[in-house]
């Protein structure tokens, strides 16, 4: 009989565990996932502050100081996070105003970084076809200033044309007006992947990212089986490389 209910009280111990952990793992997997979140919020809130207080602080320069240049090049990238594109575009093209008329002979970092943030706030804007001719505009730029990162460069730039293309596509009103599109941009990928492969071998992941960027595009253009496929081949590769970003 006691035995009888010893075992009876451990059966009841057991069920017990098994419920807290059912009950509370949850619950403490969401309340540590939103702590994660809120200390990621406020260190970005924390990190936005310090930039407008930098700005703030180069205001007295001249409009051409390399600090106030900086500084501001910043502010944009931080309204941009924050989806504030009107006020980000706002600084971005007075920035590439600047830079424009002041033009290096030599590769100039700064002008390309202000013409890449160009297009991608045009293109979260839903300014696709600005987007488009602002990626074209680099890649023309890119293929003037020849130095030892050209390739890379260039690799890019198609990658950024062929999603460019892509979205140029989608917005058109019908499908059959995207198709001349479509097939551009995977023109495009499939130039970004020859260069990709020579610079970085086989299996990298820019190759998994253009390869899942291709993949809309044909499926869009009707050619399902291809784009499976080539999806099936993207994401094998984010494995292998574990990181499975899709982003252009």
């Amino acid at each position: 009989m006691k035995d009888s209910r010893l075992a009876i009280k451990i059966i009841c111990a057991v069920l017990f565990f098994v419920f807290a952990v059912v009950a509370i793992y949850p619950w403490r997997i969401k309340s540590k996932n939103e702590w994660s979140q809120n200390d990621l919020n406020a260190k970005i809130v924390r990190e936005h502050g310090k930039i407008r207080e930098t700005v703030a602080a180069t205001e007295n320069l001249p409009p051409d100081d390399d600090r106030r240049l900086a500084a501001l090049k910043q502010l944009a990238d931080v309204d941009w996070q924050e989806n504030k594109l009107d006020e980000a575009e706002k600084i971005v093209a007075g920035l590439w105003t600047h830079y424009e008329k002041n033009q290096k002979p030599n590769y100039d970092n700064n002008y390309a970084d202000v013409m890449l943030m160009a297009a991608g706030i045009h293109r979260d804007q839903g300014r696709v076809d600005l987007s488009e001719r602002n990626y074209d505009q680099i890649y023309f730029y890119d293929l003037h200033h020849e130095d030892s990162t050209t390739r890379k460069r260039i690799a890019r730039d198609l990658n950024n044309l062929g999603v460019a293309y892509y979205l140029v596509g989608l917005s058109k009103p019908k499908n059959a007006d995207g198709i001349e599109y479509y097939d551009k941009s995977i023109e495009y990928f499939e130039e970004a992947l020859q260069n990709y492969r020579e610079l970085y071998g086989a299996n990298s992941q820019y190759e998994a990212n253009t390869l899942y960027n291709e993949s809309l595009s044909l499926r869009d253009s009707g050619q399902v089986a291809h784009a499976q496929e080539i999806r099936t081949q993207s994401d094998k590769l984010m494995s292998m490389v574990k990181r499975p970003c899709k982003l252009p």
